[in-house]
């Protein structure tokens, strides 16, 4: 799926595009595409974006990615010597 929309730009595709890039048959790629979008709610299905209408396209949705915030270099000390110290007193570092 993200290459058959990377290949369009990252804009949505259609069924028959999505099942050649996967070697799958449409109408198992119709009920994974179900799946993703109803179950999972990893893939968004548009209705009705062409004219004259095309079908039902579907897009991926973008994984949430978090970037860590630098950290001064005193907010680092400070977390390894409060991981030392849960260390020292039996605790786990991720408490």
């Amino acid at each position: 799926m993200f290459q058959a929309q990377a290949a369009h730009d990252g804009d949505a595709v259609l069924l028959g595009e999505i099942a050649r890039r996967a070697e799958v048959p449409p109408d198992e790629t119709r009920a994974l595409l179900h799946d993703l979008t109803r179950v999972h709610r990893l893939v968004t299905e548009l209705a009705g974006v062409d004219t004259p209408d095309m079908g039902p396209r579907w897009e991926a949705q973008a994984p949430a990615v978090t970037v860590p915030r630098p950290q001064s270099v005193q907010q680092r000390r400070r977390f390894h010597l409060d991981k030392d110290v849960r260390l020292e007193e039996g605790l786990h570092a991720d408490e």
